[in-house]
């Protein structure tokens, strides 16, 4: 294994880190908003026109922090592995 092909996995790892990171962020901004409107909550009254679609919108970032935190973790294996060959 070149020392280029690991710089560049490298690279690719730490983009797939920040990628991760700004998912993980929309998702914990997004489970907070949507606590906003459960019961008990002053904004519970606003639940169909404003917490019926942001439940949506938590389901589709959930999918989309899978993915990417998914995408990190295979990359950071991926690098691991690359640099144990190349000892």
């Amino acid at each position: 294994m070149s020392k280029a092909a690991v710089g560049f996995a490298k690279r690719k790892m730490h983009r797939a880190i920040k990628q991760s990171l700004y998912a993980t962020a929309a998702f914990v901004l997004i489970s907070t908003t949507v606590a906003l409107f459960t019961e008990g909550f002053p904004l519970h009254s606003y639940w169909k026109p404003i917490g019926r679609p942001l439940i949506c919108l938590w389901d589709v970032m959930l999918v989309v922090f899978v993915i990417f935190v998914g995408r990190a973790f295979n990359a950071w294996i991926c690098v691991r592995e690359m640099e144990r060959i190349e000892e």
